[in-house]
């Protein structure tokens, strides 16, 4: 859609992406990311994981400009979109299928140990 609205030419629709794309979907990934890079990996790989995840992502988005203008100058505008919406597919894949780190063992460990600790007591 957001190439769609590039390709009217109208200014507004233009600039109206230019804050869709970066205001609201560039910030929600990496207010998300944050969180869950380092929540896929045990306490003593969870910074050397994290820090390889987001390596690996900075690898493969570095060959996205010459990949896109590629693209562009073969099929057009639908090339890169056909990609950003690959990425976006792989995206959501790895969200749905990512194990919950918070589940229902943790929340009843966790009541196990309120529930244990004396009253006016914190931990």
């Amino acid at each position: 859609p957001m190439f769609l609205m590039v390709n009217t030419g109208l200014f507004l629709f233009i600039i109206a992406t230019i804050v869709i794309s970066y205001a609201v979907c560039q910030n929600s990934l990496a207010g998300a990311q944050g969180a869950w890079f380092p929540e896929l990996f045990q306490a003593k790989t969870r910074a050397s994981g994290a820090s390889l995840a987001y390596q690996i992502s900075a690898m493969v988005s570095g060959f996205t400009p010459f990949i896109t203008t590629l693209l562009f100058v073969s099929f057009g505008w639908i090339g890169p979109a056909l990609l950003f919406s690959f990425y976006g597919a792989i995206g959501l894949w790895a969200a749905l299928v990512t194990r919950e780190t918070w589940g229902r063992r943790e929340r009843q460990l966790a009541a196990e140990a309120e529930a244990a600790t004396p009253a006016g007591v914190t931990v």
